[in-house]
Order: structure tokens, then sequence, then C-alpha cells
């Protein structure tokens, strides 16, 4: 009889850790998405992706920038998430830094944003957690020109721009090999490919007024890119961003 009962109480035992155990499991997925009975939208919550940069490398990249001498006054150095799916929903996306005291949000616009010096997370080895599952989005690091609130811009001022790009990447070792032989050709104005014709216009010294109409898209970023070539007959001009693009990115060819 005794046998038989501790056999009894053992199964009960077994049974109730398995009950537990799969109870904690469901919770835990829980945890990580909600499914919306209506749309059936999967909501993830802020994951790491281990393709992406660390917290701390970019904190570093930063630093160097802060640290260098040279003229930088146009410079702007940016960051830009895309999605590898073209149809991904950039709804609600969020994009933070989570360490062990850190929850920082980092402001996005257009997909597009700057990265904050935060020295308890870089001490923290902090990461950057993005609302998405790993592997959905990209994450890059892009040298712009800082952007003029009122959209005019000297053609004189973005030949100075352009150079200050050229001759921060030419003081990085390992990026100087990249750039021997090549010069300043021009500047890129980047858009949304959800602008259905971004205006981009040319102002001669004389006033005389006309469109810019060399054009990229970049479907693979969802970027359509409008190219302004310098040349000396338009010494003097400047360009006019009718349509506001996300962001100007030195030509270097």
């Amino acid at each position: 009889m005794q046998v038989k009962s501790l056999i009894v109480i053992k199964i009960c035992s077994i049974f109730l850790t398995s009950s537990l155990t799969s109870f904690v499991f469901a919770q835990n997925i829980d945890n990580l998405q909600h499914l919306d009975a209506q749309d059936s939208t999967v909501i993830v919550t802020a994951t790491r992706d281990p393709q992406w940069i660390s917290y701390r490398d970019a904190y570093k990249a930063m630093e160097i920038f802060n640290d260098y001498q040279k003229p930088k006054n146009y410079l702007k150095p940016r960051f830009v998430l895309w999605p590898k799916n073209t149809n991904e929903s950039n709804e609600e996306l969020r994009l933070q830094i989570i360490g062990k005291t850190t929850n920082q949000e980092v402001r996005l616009e257009n997909l597009w944003g700057t990265i904050p010096m935060n020295k308890s997370a870089y001490d923290e080895g902090a990461d950057f957690r993005l609302n998405r599952r790993a592997g959905s989005y990209r994450f890059a690091r892009v040298m712009t020109i800082a952007d003029n609130p009122e959209g005019v811009y000297a053609e004189a001022e973005l030949r100075v721009a352009c150079n200050q790009v050229l001759d921060f990447f030419r003081d990085k070792l390992f990026e100087r090999i990249r750039f021997i032989g090549k010069k300043c050709s021009g500047i890129k104005f980047l858009y949304s490919q959800k602008i259905d014709e971004p205006v981009l216009n040319l102002r001669e010294k004389n006033q005389n007024l006309s469109r810019i109409k060399e054009q990229e898209i970049d479907s693979e970023k969802g970027r359509k890119i409008i190219i302004y070539r310098f040349s000396d007959s338009h010494k003097g001009a400047d360009i006019i961003t009718t349509t506001l693009p996300v962001a100007i990115a030195a030509l270097i060819e």
C-alpha cells in the first residue's frame, strides 16, 4: 500500500511540474508577442539585432567625430533604418537603447536619427533595441550634410560641405584607400519614395529658376534621390529644396 501511495504521489508531482512548465512557457510567449484577433498583426517586443553595430561602437564613432579637429561645420553624422521587406509597415516603429539601468528612446524621423551620447549606456554595454523581429531592418551610419530649415543652399557652400565630407573620410586610415583618386562631384538630395514627385530647383545668379531633373530610385531603401552636379557655370547660384529632403549627402566619385 505504501509503495502504491508513493507512486501515485510521484505521478501527481510530475503532472503538476509539467503543467506549471507549460503555463510559464505560455506566459513567456504572451510576453513576447500579442496577436490581434481583428487584423492578425503580430507586435514584437524590442529585440537586439546581432547584425547591427553595437551601441558601444556607435558611441566610439561619435567620439571620433567629436574629436575631429578639421572643419566640420557642415557635417551631420546620422543613422538610417530601412526594412528588408519593402512592404513592411513603419507604423509605431520604436528604437531604444536598453541596458541594465538604461532605457532611452531614440527619436526617429522618416527612419533617420542621431546617435545619442549616453556614457552610462556605453559603460553598461547597452544595446539598440527595435520593436520588430531581429533581421527585419538594416541599420547604417551615414555622414550627411547639415540641413537648412529655410531650404535654400548656396552652391558655393555645398561645395565646401562636400569637401568636408571627403576630408573627414580621408583623415581616417581605414577609409583613406577607398577614397584615393575620388573627388566631390555634387550633392544628393534624398526623399522618401512615398513622395510622388519631389521638386528641387536651381536659382541662377541672374535669378533664373530651373528644375534639377537628374533622379535615381533606390527601391531597396525606399528612396528617391535628386542629384545636383557641380558646374562652373552655376557659380553664385542657389539650390532651393521646394520639397524638403529627409537627408542631404555628398556625391563623391
